[in-house]
């Protein structure tokens, strides 16, 4: 799978859009999980995509 076609850019688009149509009211991360490994692991990213929502903190 080519970096063009994988997961985390294929979805991408797709927040990009939630972040946009609801702009004010919640915010959208990008983590880069190589450069971040101690956040990563605090937050138990195993895989990528990962997705986490968190509701008032």
């Amino acid at each position: 799978m080519s970096a063009l076609t994988s997961p985390c850019r294929a979805i991408a688009p797709a927040l990009y859009a939630i972040a946009a149509a609801h702009q004010g009211k919640l915010a959208v991360y990008k983590l880069h999980v190589d450069a971040h490994a101690k956040l990563s692991a605090a937050f138990r990213i195993r895989s990528i995509p990962a997705l986490r929502v968190f509701q008032r903190g």
